[in-house]
C-alpha cells in the first residue's frame, strides 16, 4: 500500500513540475503609445557692440507651446536689447544674456520645462530668472498653480508644510 501511494505522489508530483515548467503565461501586449515629439533646441544668438546674446530653449514639435515658450525667451532678449549700452568705465563692455533650458518631459497629457534666463549689465553678479513652465498639451494652455493643485489633491497651505 506504501509503494503505491508513493508511487501515486511521485506521478502528481512529476505531473505538478512538468505543467510548471510547459506553462507559458498569456502576457498581454502593450498598446502602441502615441508617438512622442522629441525636444530639439531653439536658439536666439547675437552679438553688437552693446550686448552678447546666446539662448537656447527647448522646441518640442507642438506649435501653440513651442511659440509660447519661444515668446517668454524673446520677451526676455528684448528687455536686454533695449538697455542701454554700458558706460566706458563699466566692468564688462557688454551686457551679456544667456538662456538655457533643463528637466523637459512630455508624457500625454503634459509638457514641462525649466527655463533659466540670465543676464548680466555689470556689478556684482548677473541677474537669474528660473521659470518652470508647464502646459496642457491637448490645449496648449500655460497652467498655473491653481490648475496643477488639484491634480496632485493639496491646496497651497498643504504644499508650504512639506
Amino acid at each position: 500500500m506504501h509503494k503505491h501511494l508513493a508511487g501515486i505522489m511521485a506521478i502528481i508530483l512529476l505531473g505538478v513540475l512538468g505543467a510548471a515548467f510547459m506553462y507559458k503565461p498569456q502576457v498581454a501586449e502593450a498598446p502602441a503609445s502615441p508617438v512622442q515629439p522629441s525636444v530639439t533646441v531653439g536658439t536666439i544668438v547675437a552679438t553688437t557692440s552693446a550686448y552678447i546674446i546666446d539662448a537656447q530653449y527647448p522646441v518640442f514639435g507642438i506649435a501653440s507651446i513651442d511659440s509660447q515658450i519661444q515668446t517668454s525667451v524673446q520677451g526676455a532678449v528684448d528687455e536686454l536689447k533695449a538697455m542701454t549700452a554700458p558706460p566706458e568705465d563699466s566692468a564688462v563692455d557688454q551686457n551679456t544674456f544667456t538662456g538655457i533650458f533643463s528637466d523637459p518631459y512630455v508624457d500625454d497629457q503634459f509638457v514641462s520645462v525649466k527655463l533659466i534666463l540670465s543676464q548680466y549689465t555689470g556689478g556684482a553678479h548677473g541677474n537669474t530668472l528660473v521659470s518652470g513652465q508647464t502646459f496642457d498639451r491637448t490645449t496648449g494652455k500655460r497652467l498655473t498653480l491653481s490648475d496643477v493643485l488639484p491634480l496632485i489633491g493639496k491646496t497651497v497651505s498643504e504644499l508650504s508644510e512639506v
